[in-house]
């Protein structure tokens, strides 16, 4: 049973509880082997209920898949937004802004590994649970169903991930690892891999309340399952049933816009309202470089903001609206300092123009979404690069354009959701505000929330996309490009925007009209192909797996 329990880390310093009755947080003893004491006392209920804790643990980055410090940064920032140019990379990364990507690329060997040896541990554990005396166990079945429906949860997600990046890949089932099963080949279509997806969340929707159990915040809730679900489907062009799951959420009434975008990129953010997913993640002693060393999972980002992913376009930054809250709030342009704290002058916002270091490609404008603490080298502080803020995964924003998605593609209207968007984005639930999530101090926030004032008139959604796509040259229903403009807007920097576009089939059009060859600020270097669409099965994949040949890689790779 060696390395089934693995290190899990909720912690209990969290304040905000996303429901009020909720008082504690997923905090479990952990081990690098199934505890000796749980074995021998031979307590069913004790050993499954800490098998299934430890499962939790692969939503950290793990060392031995190689995304320890930053599972949530690369790769999901960088897959999930580095295509579409709004989020842009030089250095090590700088073949993310060139669509030069290739099939040796660690980016996709790391989330595969990591993915697989999460689905490694939740099929060992699914099928010690198979053999479990149900007279044995406090709760019965239902304790154990529910045990299984966590687990089914966490191997769907993530295939849910391998899928969306790669297509169709070996799905494991219960009992199956790598160790026993080396040489699984592809299902012959994605929608045979989807199938199984929907599978294992529709088993767990049926179950998982929604509020997580024992009322430990971190854990898998209803809501969470359906979001996902409704994303499968969507995925799969089950738009219909995507619908009746997104419904479900909003009609439930657990979650809410945060009045103040700003709130959200916070550090001190954890389980607010609008948190449908999320993954914490504690401070520690050292959290430089050598802080891989030590026992704690990291969030990561880039020293000084002076290289790394972090750059906005100047597109993006021209696009955004006059009035629309969501620019100041997520990135600080090029010769402005960072409102959070004070930058040394030779900093390089200050001293490179328009482009970091002279690369055309790389627009001197930073991400403010994770970077509130200085993490500047001093005599007195040392070199502070990991980042503690919680990987914000799903956010019922994302819940509300979704569901204005699955209205469109079913035949209704879906601009209620996206005029909702876009009236938390020009500030007007901020008006009159007086108490902030986490008990923020308002003056923390930046910019302040507008407390006093009256709202103001936001543009219709529907009129201002119709000029947009007029006066942009667009080709395809206003409604796809209101829902394209919107999720860059808000996700910039986040997990979902490449994903959405190549699912509604606007990548092509999207980058030909915002980032043309020639275009304006950004230069990009390559011509679209839609098998930009996904990434390439990695290539360590295709060399150890026999069930899988290079005849078998994705097209174009």
């Amino acid at each position: 049973m060696k390395n089934i329990v693995s290190k899990l880390i909720f912690t209990t310093f969290f304040s905000l509880m996303l429901f009020s009755c909720q008082e504690d947080y997923l905090e479990v003893e952990h081990y690098n082997i199934v505890s000796p004491e749980a074995l021998a006392e031979a307590d069913p209920t004790k050993t499954m209920t800490q098998l299934v804790n430890g499962l939790y643990d692969t939503f950290y980055g793990m060392e031995s898949s190689g995304t320890k410090r930053d599972w949530h940064f690369k790769p999901h920032v960088q897959l999930g937004n580095m295509p579409a140019m709004d989020c842009q990379a030089g250095g090590w990364d700088a073949n993310w802004s060139k669509f030069g990507w290739l099939a040796d690329d660690g980016f996709f060997l790391g989330p595969w590994k990591h993915c697989y040896t999460a689905i490694n541990r939740v099929n060992v554990f699914l099928q010690m649970l198979e053999n479990v005396d149900v007279a044995e166990v406090d709760g019965g079945q239902d304790y154990l169903d529910l045990l299984e429906a966590e687990a089914r949860v966490i191997r769907a997600y993530n295939f849910f991930y391998l899928t969306i990046n790669f297509g169709p890949v070996p799905m494991l089932e219960t009992g199956e690892t790598y160790s026993n099963t080396p040489d699984k080949p592809r299902p012959e279509s994605t929608e045979a891999a989807w199938k199984k997806i929907i599978e294992d969340f529709t088993f767990a929707e049926e179950i998982i309340d929604w509020a997580p159990r024992n009322n430990e915040a971190g854990r898998i809730t209803k809501g969470m399952v359906k979001a996902y679900l409704a994303k499968s489907y969507m995925q799969n062009n089950q738009f219909e049933m995507a619908k009746l799951q997104l419904e479900d959420i909003v009609q439930e009434g657990i979650y809410e816009l945060e009045p103040c975008f700003g709130a959200m990129n916070a550090v001190s953010y954890r389980y607010g309202k609008e948190s449908v997913w999320e993954v914490a993640y504690p401070e520690h002693e050292n959290m430089n470089w050598s802080g891989a060393n030590d026992d704690d999972a990291y969030w990561w980002v880039n020293n000084n903001m002076e290289w790394g992913s972090l750059f906005i376009s100047h597109e993006w930054v021209e696009d955004m609206e006059v009035g629309d809250y969501r620019k100041d709030y997520s990135v600080m342009t090029y010769g402005n300092g960072n409102p959070y704290f004070e930058l040394p002058e030779n900093h390089p916002t200050f001293t490179s123009g328009m482009y970091v270091n002279g690369e055309v490609n790389l627009a001197n404008n930073r991400c403010l979404k994770y970077w509130q603490e200085c993490n500047m080298i001093t005599k007195e502080d040392p070199q502070m690069i990991h980042y503690r803020k919680s990987a914000l995964l799903m956010r019922y924003a994302e819940v509300l354009l979704n569901l204005a998605e699955c209205k469109f593609q079913t035949g209704g209207n879906g601009w209620s959701e996206i005029n909702q968007i876009r009236n938390r984005a020009f500030a007007n639930l901020e008006v009159g505000l007086n108490s902030f999530p986490n008990g923020y101090d308002a003056e923390a926030i930046i910019p302040s929330p507008r407390e006093t004032g009256m709202p103001v008139i936001v543009p219709d959604a529907q009129i201002f996309y119709t000029n947009y796509k007029n006066t942009k040259g667009y080709s395809s229903e206003v409604w796809k490009v209101a829902l394209v403009q919107e999720r860059r807007k808000e996700f910039v920097a986040e997990y979902t925007v490449w994903y959405d576009l190549t699912r509604m089939g606007m990548a092509e059009e999207f980058l030909d009209i915002e980032y043309p060859l020639n275009g304006r600020y950004s230069k990009r270097s390559a011509e679209y192909d839609e098998h930009f669409d996904i990434f390439p099965i990695p290539n360590e994949e295709i060399l150890t797996n026999d069930g899988i040949s290079p005849a078998d890689q994705n097209p174009g790779y």
